[in-house]
């Protein structure tokens, strides 16, 4: 009987993990845009469980700038963001070329992250 109790005690200690396992994927709907554009952006997170974690993206010069928490299930999870860009010039703050925009998921197991790079033109 005390064989039973161990086994059971090992199954089940097997289905609980402590940390949480995530793969990210982060696109823009095309590589060049224009002034005053909608930029587009998708993250894909995958994750092993479900679990709170903050979603961190950041670029163009600090024009995006967004954190927020987001709770993810286990298996594949997709987030959508739009942003209109700036005009491209000396006014706008912006110059024409290409510019990182950064997504990090910060989770128990640590931090992921992947970069995409747009052209701007006028």
């Amino acid at each position: 009987m005390r064989w039973l109790a161990l086994a059971a005690a090992v199954l089940l200690m097997g289905c609980v993990r402590e940390t949480t396992e995530v793969e990210i994927g982060f696109l823009a709907d095309k590589p060049v845009y224009h002034s005053q554009e909608i930029l587009n952006l998708g993250l894909n997170v995958t994750s092993n469980q479900a679990e709170n974690l903050t979603i961190r993206v950041r670029g163009l010069n600090g024009r995006i700038d967004i954190d927020m928490p987001f709770l993810v299930d286990e298996g594949l999870n997709m987030l959508f963001f739009e942003h209109t860009l700036p005009r491209c010039n000396v006014c706008g703050g912006i110059s024409p070329g290409g510019y990182d925009i950064i997504a990090e998921v910060i989770h128990t197991g640590g931090t992921a992250n992947r970069t995409v790079t747009i052209e701007i033109q006028q």
